[in-house]
């Protein structure tokens, strides 16, 4: 919903620098993260309260964090994803569990110090959503499966995730959905220019007290209030009723920036007035407690003008748009909304805009 979330530097980098351009077509394809490319769907796919399985789905989350991720125990990958599960990856393409596989491993043997964390975790139904956070140092060769390779750059390494899975009967997971920004992971691996200025990628990650994620009896209540903000806020423009649906201290995350309640206002009012035709639809709602985590697609043409972060004005371009996102929302004991963490592709964005191109075969 904002505009592009990148720093000046490294956006005007990225749209004349054919080496950058080369890099990333080759690797784009590889790297499992960031959001996914789905196509339209006729309606919400509720997902909220409690089924017999729920505990079992968190447990399977916690495992392929905890066994997967920080011990390297890649097996585990194969006890709780059913092996023709589908990966919906940022630009549109799909991977395998066997993608997903090497992925961790290849990650892990160029960040060895490598720990990943999940909060908060909401299961509901048939779904998870939850906040993925790796960090650690990128100490090690990162190779590709075409077997490029990437040097280690010997810095810090940060990179969040909203995700989303689906599970099964038999309780295993058979369809997630990432949303990151490729844009951030592909600078911090050193394969594009990382400015001086660049803050992380986390900001402000969600508080550790589960309390939080397993108050009952409100979930239909915040799905209402989700659909709300997206049909009558943004869909419609109708900010008035933002003051009843948001907390006074309501604060958004999006692209390593915090916006309160006044600046996310006039970040709409901008993105709609470059995207008459704004719209977006929010495909599935996972609630749990006082937590709720959306896949919406924002859908539109680039009709007028675009503030771009280096100050300048992007032209209209009349770019169809359609970008996959899924955003986490935590709502205060009143219903009321107090904190968003959005993410989603910039690398994505950047494309349909026009501001990358193919590279010359």
């Amino acid at each position: 919903m904002c505009c592009v979330g990148t720093s000046p530097i490294l956006l005007l980098s990225l749209i004349s620098n054919q080496e950058f351009i080369m890099s990333f077509h080759r690797i784009k394809s590889s790297i499992i993260g960031a959001s996914v490319f789905l196509s339209i769907l006729l309606a919400v796919s509720p997902a909220f309260g409690q089924s017999e399985h729920v505990e079992s789905y968190r447990e399977a989350v916690q495992r392929v964090t905890d066994e997967g991720f920080n011990q390297g125990n890649i097996d585990v990958i194969d006890a709780i994803f059913s092996s023709d599960a589908v990966i919906h990856n940022a630009d549109g393409s799909l991977a395998s569990v066997e993608d997903f596989k090497h992925f961790i491993a290849t990650i892990r043997a160029a960040i060895p110090d490598l720990e990943a964390t999940l909060n908060p975790l909401i299961t509901s139904d048939a779904y998870a959503g939850f906040r993925f956070v790796m960090t650690g140092t990128f100490e090690n060769a990162f190779v590709m499966p075409d077997g490029t390779v990437i040097p280690p750059t010997g810095m810090p390494f940060s990179f969040a995730q909203n995700i989303i899975v689906r599970f099964d009967e038999d309780g295993q997971i058979v369809e997630e959905w990432d949303a990151g920004d490729n844009l951030s992971l592909l600078s911090q691996l050193g394969v594009i220019p990382m400015p001086e200025d660049a803050g992380s990628q986390i900001v402000d990650e969600p508080a550790t007290d589960g309390d939080d994620t397993i108050a009952p009896g409100m979930e239909v209540a915040h799905r209402d209030v989700v659909l709300r903000v997206f049909d009558e806020i943004i869909n419609q423009g109708n900010l008035d009723v933002a003051e009843e649906i948001f907390a006074s201290d309501f604060t958004h995350r999006e692209g390593g920036e915090m916006y309160d309640l006044e600046a996310w206002k006039m970040v709409v009012t901008t993105f709609r007035a470059a995207i008459p035709d704004l719209e977006l639809q929010p495909d599935i709602v996972v609630a749990e407690g006082n937590y709720a985590a959306v896949f919406y697609t924002l859908r539109g043409t680039q009709t007028g003008e675009m503030p771009l972060p280096d100050g300048s004005i992007l032209p209209p371009t009349g770019a169809s748009l359609e970008l996959p996102s899924i955003i986490l929302i935590r709502f205060d004991d009143n219903g009321r909304i107090v904190d968003t963490w959005d993410e989603y592709d910039n690398m994505t964005l950047l494309g349909q805009l026009g501001l990358l191109s193919e590279p010359d075969a």
